[in-house]
């Protein structure tokens, strides 16, 4: 991420951030977190596929960006359940990888964020739960 303004840019879900890393957000879904899930079991949740393209010639370590969420306005929790993908990895020059990550909460505005370390650039994907 190499843009210059802290304020978010917004996207639809599904639209492509085009930068030194491309991102992309997938519509989210509902499911309900199981039995093992933290931080609660049997809880409305939902979940969405993140992309992210390393278009540089440099590794770039995705656990540098900050990635949150929020339902109605309001900040949503991270949730650790089965499926849910916790690893960050190095991209190198010209990898990609998709990671699933879940909030719990329900509502009818659902927002992710990704945001450099330092909050100096973000950039927000929101909409309604996807099919």
């Amino acid at each position: 991420m190499a843009a210059s303004t802290p304020q978010p840019k917004s996207y639809q879900w599904g639209q492509k951030h085009d930068d030194a890393i491309t991102t992309t957000v997938a519509a989210p879904t509902a499911f309900t977190t199981g039995l093992a899930a933290s931080p609660k079991s049997n809880a409305a949740a939902w979940r969405t596929e993140i992309t992210f393209t390393n278009t540089t010639t440099q590794p770039f370590p995705l656990v540098v960006l900050q990635i949150s969420a929020a339902v109605d306005g309001h900040s949503a929790e991270e949730v650790f359940d089965d499926g849910l993908q916790f690893d960050r990895p190095t991209l190198t020059p010209g990898q990609s990888v998709t990671i699933s990550s879940g909030w719990i909460g329900k509502g009818s505005k659902y927002e992710v964020t990704v945001a450099s370390a330092d909050g100096s650039q973000a950039y927000t994907w929101s909409g309604q739960l996807g099919k």
